[in-house]
């Protein structure tokens, strides 16, 4: 079956055509009309959503019977046939589509046209309908899968193939997917013709014969309307001015535009099939001018692709010379390498670099490259219209032709064909010509190709031009680069600082490395006062560090707030407007003669200032100035913002920190003033301020009263409280001199930016909170809201404290006046109260044992281990739960000779809720008790040895004297001498018993003291000279030693006189050979309020084992003692409150120190009178 040629978009398809559907309508037609004369079918098929679609057509069905055909598959289930007038509509369900068959009849009564079995060829034939309609649109998604694999194959190869490989991919692809059998791809060449470029299955004279001029061939009618063709086998004829020539052995073709999206049409795909196969379809051509369009764009992204790698190749070959050139100072190296480029990197034959002499004008060859032997260009060009001149004057590229370079004055035009001549291409810097790159391919008579390689040498000659500039001035660049790598740095590297200090520290490196310098400094000027901060410092010799921190000197730190431009400060070359600064800077200048100052500016004003000193280097210039003011105005936003963050950083976590610091310490605080001290503490840390007041109010007279402040006071500040109370609300004032409503508050000159918060509990104002500062602008409503957080805190504070306040001061009122130690202990038995009589009892401040174990405090003293044992075990007890207990006793010894007896009690410390907090411990001092018991004890000993010595004296006594008085008698009678001796013996015996009974009675006896004041000098000398026969006959030498200031005191001078008398006697029983014996006195070191006595010898010494027996009564080691001389020293001694040591080493000697009160002895405790109990209800 023939078709016409088709030209038409690909992406539209003919109203109405079906293909082979209606071919398959047609054959049923056919096939009915064997039964009966039926004029036309229509094939409907209605899907699961309701749709209905016409499949195929054939014949005439009148458009009315079809839309009757419609309504009744809208309306009607599959069934038995529908018979209308004039048609018959039969439907079945097939593979779950209904699909129905309409068939037009000739006359109205249809019924009678449907023959026995014809219902069943009817169903046969939609049955293979549905069944080709299903394979056909398998084959469409398969290749319609395939044409995508295609496209995602050719897509990728894109930028991994060559060019020509990529356009023959395209072409092998196309007829892979299209089933067709050639494939061409023509683009246009240089002369306008279409080519073929790639191709696949077509001989290769055809590719290489195929030149199609401007408008002929289908080819240029597709390129020039942009409208795709469809060719299928048909006689000859005309499209347009086109005519189709038949050709035998091609079965179908197509030809599309190659037209990526938005673009021009750039070439044409055609492909073909050969016979015999099966015709290209429109929907062939939809497919195919996709798959064109596709092609296109990857073909123009391949172009892309190649023009930015030729791009990259260039500018690679143009930097890696660049590179070469820039690592020399020698220009003749340099030129050699720009030489050597344009022959191997660009291609030409021969080159010649000329460069001009500013002197006379003429254009220098300086290099060349690529001549042979004996050939050359000339060596100097003078100015005028030659080709190098015309390119150096007009500096644009030329390109000449002509036999040689000198006669080559005819400028090629740039459109027109490769040319056998030269290129030059002018060196400029900065617009102004410094050379010229001459060219070209003379020795091997290439042309010179006209974009590529002209291009890259224009390229070339201007990046030489910067080369050959570099080469000629190299430090200058070389510092230059310096700069602009150090901006590079400071960019990256303070923009990536985390914070401040770092941002700083960064800073700092990098303006180091700017301008080379000896030390550096930044100094951080604060935005309220002006004060300024030293953040940062760096030293290139850390030994030897610049003193920067004079610049927070309160001289220095009002220049650097100040300071709005760069400042140059040289001691060599001074000058008089600087006078101030050298002055404020002159310990960093005793370091760096030369000082750069640098301020940081941002929204107007001055952040921080950047320093930097050099000592032994040069001083600092004009170009120093410029680049460390570039680094400053790069790092001032930076450092500003970091600044800021960090400001904000602090102020939220101050506000935090004061809140919790504010609830430890009112948790702490001891009494309302210490709570509102501590608040007033905390306003102080949170804002900047020289003054800071709580004013309560009082609430029976209104009056105002500061209860805390510092700073001093404030009339102005009263004022404004007032203000406060009065108006019920907070005030925040930035500057109160421009404030009318202040005008009175205003005469204060101290105040200048205020705040004042009421204190409200429950709407009522119980105080105000008033903050001040001397200098204008400091507080905002930022400042404002954070203190009324803490001043609503204050206010509550305030009320509960002030009620606990009066609770607390009744409670510690009665703990300070029961004469009992009160302590409470917490449930760790650490000490939380500790009242004024346990201060007292125990000597030790409340203050020192707060926040430590009861136990611990009581280890001061001396306590027998069993007693801290019983005593931790009771206090266990009772803190377990166990009942309260009462009478424990405790001995605490502070000393050789004090101790101290307390009786003590434990109770369990309970809440309202029964909930255990700790231990409550009362104890009292049982010290006079306790001694009173002892002296009534020692008081009846005493007696009852008083009355046994008495006793014993009066029985002795009595047969003594008549002995005596017997023997005395006798002795006057006889004249005998031996009974005389014998009579004397007796008589001295007797002497000696009643001796020992005076003794007796002596220590019995109660001593009454009669006090005097006694001169410790005049008591030891007369001691002495009691002693003195007795001391000169046993050849003693008898010292007195009494130190200077040692004073006067109170005692019983004749009981003192035999305590030394007793001492001296047992002294000289000690050295009977000789010795030395010392009597002395001083201040007591031991004994508080005290004077030492002591009596040292030289004699034998006492041994270790009677040392602590030598004062018990009737211990003695000699022959005819009694052992109750040293008891009755130590009684003395005891009777004045005294007390007796000795130290011994045997065979050395022995010292007697006794200590005596310098008020005199105290009144026995049985005399003293109880202390009358105190008063609690006496308020503290």
């Amino acid at each position: 079956m023939e078709h016409p040629v088709r030209i038409m978009p690909g992406d539209e398809q003919p109203a109405g055509h079906r293909g082979w559907r209606d071919d398959f309508a047609a054959r049923l037609l056919e096939d009915l009309r064997a039964f009966t004369s039926f004029t036309g079918v229509c094939i409907f098929r209605r899907d699961s959503a309701g749709n209905t679609e016409v499949l195929a057509e054939s014949g005439s069905v009148p458009a009315p019977l079809k839309e009757v055909f419609r309504s009744f598959l809208n309306a009607e289930t599959p069934g038995s046939p529908v018979f209308l007038a004039g048609g018959i509509l039969l439907s079945f369900t097939i593979e779950g589509s209904l699909i129905s068959a309409g068939l037009a009849a000739p006359v109205a009564d249809s019924a009678a046209l449907l023959p026995g079995g014809a219902e069943a060829v009817i169903r046969a034939s939609l049955e293979a309908l549905v069944a080709r309609d299903t394979l056909e649109r398998e084959r469409k998604e398969d290749a319609h899968a395939a044409q995508m694999a295609a496209i995602l194959e050719i897509g990728e190869a894109v930028h991994s193939l060559p060019a020509q490989e990529l356009l023959d991919l395209i072409c092998r692809k196309a007829t892979e997917v299209m089933k067709a059998h050639a494939c061409s791809l023509m683009l246009t060449d240089s002369e306008g013709e279409l080519v073929i470029r790639a191709s696949f299955g077509l001989p290769t004279e055809v590719v290489q014969t195929t030149h199609l001029p401007r408008g002929s061939g289908i080819a240029w009618h597709v390129m020039e309307s942009g409208e795709p063709a469809l060719l299928n086998e048909s006689p000859s004829e005309r499209i347009g001015d086109v005519r189709v020539r038949r050709r035998s052995d091609i079965q179908s073709s197509m030809c599309v535009p190659l037209r990526s999206p938005g673009g021009p049409v750039t070439g044409v795909l055609s492909i073909r099939r050969m016979k015999p196969s099966r015709d290209f379809t429109p929907e062939d051509l939809t497919a195919f001018t996709i798959f064109a369009n596709q092609a296109a764009m990857f073909i123009a992204h391949a172009r892309l692709y190649d023009s930015l790698q030729r791009r990259i190749q260039e500018l690679s070959t143009v930097n890696r010379l660049t590179a070469a050139i820039n690592a020399t100072l020698d220009l003749d190296y340099v030129l050699s390498q720009i030489a050597a480029c344009v022959i191997e990197d660009i291609g030409f034959d021969r080159c010649a670099v000329y460069l001009l002499d500013e002197r006379t004008g003429r254009l220098q060859s300086r290099a060349a490259r690529g001549f042979a032997p004996g050939e050359s260009w000339p060596a100097s060009v003078e100015p005028g219209d030659s080709v190098i001149s015309l390119a150096a004057r007009e500096q644009v590229v030329i390109l000449a032709e002509g036999e040689d370079l000198e006669n080559a004055s005819r400028v090629s035009d740039a459109a027109a064909e490769p040319a056998l001549g030269f290129v030059a291409a002018p060196i400029i810097v900065r617009k102004h010509t410094i050379g010229v790159i001459a060219a070209d391919n003379r020795p091997s008579g290439r042309p010179i190709g006209r974009q590529e390689q002209v291009d890259l040498l224009a390229t070339l000659g201007s990046h030489a031009g910067l080369a050959i500039e570099n080469s000629s001035l190299y430090q200058a660049m070389e510092q230059k680069y310096a700069e602009l790598n150090v901006l590079y740095e400071l960019s990256r590297t303070i923009g990536s600082a985390y914070g401040l200090q770092n941002a700083v520290s960064l800073l700092l490196e990098v303006a180091m490395k700017a301008v080379p310098a000896d030390s550096a400094a930044f100094v951080l000027v604060e935005e309220g006062d002006g004060s300024v901060e030293v953040l940062g410092t760096l030293h290139a010799d850390p030994e030897n560090p610049a003193p920067w921190h004079v610049c927070e000197e309160p001289h220095a730190a009002p220049h650097l707030a100040g300071l709005r431009d760069p400042l140059l400060l040289d001691e060599a070359a001074p000058r008089a407007d600087t006078e101030g600064w050298r002055s404020a800077l002159r310990p960093v200048l005793d370091v760096d003669p030369s000082l750069l100052l640098v301020p940081l500016m941002a929204d107007g004003r001055t952040i921080g200032v950047l320093l930097q000193g050099r000592a032994g280097s040069e001083p600092f210039v004009s170009h120093d100035v410029k680049l460390l003011s570039i680094v400053a105005s790069n790092a001032s936003v930076v450092i500003r913002n970091a600044a800021q963050y960090e400001r904000r950083m602090r102020e939220k976590v101050l506000e935090l920190s004061a809140l919790y610091e504010l609830s430890q310490r009112i948790s702490t605080a001891a009494n309302l003033d210490e709570a509102l001290a501590s608040i007033v503490a905390i306003v102080r840390d949170l804002v900047e301020c020289d003054e800071c007041f709580i004013w309560t109010v009082d609430p029976e007279s209104g009056a105002l009263q500061m209860r805390t402040g510092q700073a001093g006071d404030s009339p102005g500040g009263y004022r404004l409280a007032r203000w406060a109370v009065h108006e019920r609300k907070a005030v925040v004032l930035p500057d109160i001199q421009k404030d009318a409503r202040f005008a009175e508050v205003a005469r204060d000159p101290l105040l200048r930016s205020v705040m004042a918060i009421p204190l409200m509990v429950q709407d009522e104002v119980v105080g105000v909170l008033s903050v001040h500062s001397r200098s204008p602008n400091v507080y905002t409503e930022d400042h404002l809201r954070v203190l009324s957080v803490i001043a609503s805190q204050a206010a509550s504070i305030y009320r509960g404290l002030e009620a606990l306040t009066a609770l607390t001061t009744y409670t510690d009122n009665i703990l300070s006046s029961v004469p009992a130690g009160v302590v409470t202990l917490d449930s760790s038995g650490r000490v939380v109260s500790w009242n004024r009589a346990a201060e007292e009892i125990l000597g030790i401040e409340s203050s020192a044992t707060l926040g430590i174990t009861f136990t611990e405090v009581l280890e001061r003293f001396e306590i027998a281990p069993a007693d801290m044992a019983s005593l931790e075990a009771s206090l266990a007890r009772v803190l377990d739960g166990a009942p309260p207990e009462r009478g424990v006793t405790l001995t605490l010894k502070n000393g050789p000779d004090s101790q101290l007896h307390i009786s003590l009690s434990s109770s369990q410390l309970r809440n309202t809720d029964g909930e255990p907090l700790g231990l409550v411990i009362v104890f009292e001092d049982m010290t006079r008790q306790v001694r009173m018991q002892e002296e009534v004890r020692r008081m009846g000993e005493l007696a009852a040895i008083g009355q046994l010595a008495a006793s014993i004296a009066h029985e002795l006594r009595n047969p003594l004297s008549s002995i005596k008085g017997a023997a005395q008698f006798l002795n006057s009678e006889l004249t005998d001498p031996a009974d005389r001796e014998f009579l004397n013996i007796i008589i001295e015996e007797v002497d000696g018993l009643n001796r020992i009974a005076s003794e007796f009675l002596d220590f019995a006896r109660p001593l009454k003291l009669e006090v005097s004041e006694v001169r410790p000098q005049d008591l030891l000398e007369r001691g002495r000279s009691r002693v003195a026969a007795q001391l000169e006959q046993a050849g003693i030498d008898c010292s007195i030693a009494v130190r200077e200031g040692t004073p006067s005191f109170f005692a019983d001078v004749k009981q003192l006189e035999q305590v030394l008398l007793n001492l001296i006697l047992n002294a000289i029983q000690a050295m009977p050979e000789g010795g030395s014996l010392e009597l002395g006195a001083r201040p007591s070191a031991d004994w508080p309020e005290s004077v030492e006595l002591w009596v040292r010898d030289t004699g034998c010494g006492i041994p270790p084992d009677r040392l602590e027996r030598i004062f018990t009564p009737f211990f003695t080691t000699k022959v005819k003692g009694t052992g109750l001389g040293l008891p009755v020293v130590q009684k003395i001694v005891q009777n004045h409150g005294g007390h007796i040591a000795v130290e011994s080493v045997e065979g050395e000697g022995a010292v007697f120190r006794i200590h005596l009160p310098l008020r005199g002895p105290a009144p026995s405790l049985l005399q003293q009178e109880e202390p009358s109990p105190p008063d609690l209800m006496e308020r503290a």
